[in-house]
């Protein structure tokens, strides 16, 4: 039963959910660019240091909320704010810039609180707040609330330094060496610590101190070629699985590590693109391979775009869930095919070093000509999905789910899939074929079982394989206690469970994994004598449920 008897008079609570009006586009072979930020024109490509110009610009970031676009403007040695409105005008105007103390002044590079040095990656918060990694000083700085505040505005937090006047790179946890790209979700920040050959994950960012440690490193700290070694990662990105994509530049690679909230450092990645296994690192020119691939994006539709820089091209990937080694891009950006990599300064050229998708919209850092190409999708997805909501049936054990659609044209499906932690939705729920109608009115029913909360969330699969996904709605149910005992506990820990199969994990508090078993009965002995005193946490994952409890550790 999903619920218990204490709340069996409750015979259904309704979670309903009103989507926005959206379109997911889909992309053309060699189309080009619908707008240039940093150049007044398509034909020119002068670095030049004014409220207008760029220099040599690397990652881009755009506010969900206010929709203000911001660019690491790298050679300029500042970051820039571009208005959400007129960003899109062709050679438009910056409305702020941090690191320097104007919009016409690019030659500071001092180590302090509003100065930068070659800034190339950056990333926004849940917050606000931009975290700005600054290469040239081996730090990473914080600007809060970023989308109002002031041009030349102070850091307030740095990550790498002990203060804000030290620039030492170095090898440990709290050093960098040319940190180069960021990226944000799930309550943490990702750092490319390009000169360490590791990416560093520090949790909870916005509660930590200056200097304070990495909580995870994927890499050995060391250029190698395998599942767990990276050669001069480039940018990263986290999709809307959790999963962590690397680009792996001198590898000519992109790996995937899965679930990355779960994983413990130096972690094997579990898929690479460019490559046809982990221990080949060919350059090559095709529609598999990769040359020096800098830049790398999953959108919220789960498409996979890599700046594939030595080719001068951006290639798409419409889908990666089901994707092996060495899998084949599905569109080009930049070139014609996928046999061609002329470059030029034009309106469809691009020599790409970063990537980045807001708003069904395409950035691409054009570093060599000096701007940032926007691209808009040739043809919308041919679905407007209206709304989406659950029902539950809690006598039952049961979740009705409805969804309304208008203007279907040519749609294939709708998937349904199911998460127990909004994070990991690798529950296949059900599906149902599109109606095709001008109004449209879907119902499924999937059973639920014991979880404190159910997550949901559509799979849009159109004809040609493009993919888009609903927002997440939940449903309510009680959660089922993890028995422990005894807790504290001196050397063995008893756990019961409801379920015979599975795996049982126990972790630290830094999140590392430091005992795994399978489950085999319903009653656990885990002998945790060999552990230091201290507190920890118990994790059961069955085919039905996942229970975690912390226990404490005694002597």
């Amino acid at each position: 039963m999903f619920f218990s008897k204490s709340v069996l008079t409750f015979l259904t609570s309704i979670f309903f959910c009103i989507l926005m009006n959206r379109s997911y586009g889909q992309w053309t072979d060699g189309q080009p660019a619908a707008n240039v930020l940093g150049q007044p024109t398509f034909t020119t490509s002068n670095p030049i240091a004014t409220e207008s110009g760029l220099n040599r610009p690397n990652q881009v970031v755009v506010d969900p909320v206010s929709g203000k676009i911001f660019v690491a403007d790298a050679f300029s040695h500042r970051v820039l704010r571009y208005p959400s409105t007129a960003a899109y005008i062709d050679g438009a105007n910056a409305e702020a810039v941090f690191g320097q103390t104007n919009l016409s002044n690019a030659f500071v590079t001092a180590t302090s609180t509003t100065s930068l040095n070659t800034p190339s990656g950056i990333a926004l918060d849940d917050n606000g707040n931009l975290w700005i990694a600054d290469q040239g000083n081996n730090r990473v700085v914080r600007v809060s609330n970023a989308v109002t505040a002031l041009t030349g505005s102070a850091f307030d937090l740095v990550l790498g330094q002990s203060g804000f006047s030290g620039s030492n790179g170095g090898t440990g946890l709290a050093e960098f060496s040319s940190p180069w790209a960021l990226t944000y979700r799930n309550n943490a920040l990702w750092v490319s610590d390009f000169g360490n050959n590791r990416i560093l994950k520090f949790d909870n960012p916005s509660f930590l101190s200056n200097g304070a440690p990495a909580s995870l490193y994927l890499g050995t700290g060391s250029p190698g070629l395998s599942d767990n070694t990276l050669n001069g990662p480039g940018q990263i990105s986290i999709d809307v699985n959790g999963n962590l994509w690397v680009a792996d530049v001198n590898n000519n690679r992109v790996l995937r590590f899965s679930n990355a909230n779960a994983l413990s450092s130096s972690a094997d990645a579990d898929l690479v693109i460019g490559q046809s296994d982990f221990f080949t690192s060919t350059a090559g020119l095709s529609q598999s391979a990769l040359s020096s691939p800098w830049g790398v994006y999953m959108d919220e539709g789960g498409r996979l775009y890599i700046a594939d820089n030595g080719n001068d091209r951006v290639l798409i990937f419409n889908s990666t869930s089901l994707a092996a080694n060495g899998a084949l891009a599905d569109h080009v950006i930049g070139q014609i095919d996928f046999a061609n990599s002329n470059t030029a300064t034009a309106q469809d050229k691009v020599s790409p070093i970063f990537v980045s998708v807001e708003n069904d919209l395409l950035f691409v850092s054009d570093f060599s000509n000096n701007r940032v190409l926007i691209f808009k999708p040739s043809t919308p997805l041919p679905v407007n999905l209206l709304n989406f909501s659950a029902i539950s049936n809690i006598r039952e054990g049961k979740v009705l789910l409805q969804w309304y659609t208008v203007n279907e044209i040519d749609f294939s499906r709708f998937e349904v899939e199911q998460s127990y932690d909004e994070i990991n939705f690798d529950k296949y729920a059900g599906q149902l074929a599109a109606k095709g109608g001008a109004t449209n009115t879907y119902r499924l029913e999937v059973p639920v079982f014991n979880y404190e909360s159910a997550y949901f969330r559509l799979k849009l699969i159109d004809n040609d394989g493009s993919v888009s996904y609903s927002n997440v709605i939940s449903v309510k149910g009680e959660q089922q206690e993890l028995l422990t005992y005894p807790n504290p506990f001196r050397d063995k820990l008893e756990v019961e469970l409801s379920s015979a199969t599975g795996n049982i994990s126990v972790y630290d508090n830094s999140g590392k994994e430091i005992k795994r078993e399978v489950i085999y009965s319903d009653e656990v002995t885990l002998d945790l004598k060999v552990l230091p005193i201290g507190e920890y946490w118990v994790k059961v994952q069955t085919d039905k449920n996942i229970l975690i409890k912390k226990v404490l550790k005694i002597d």
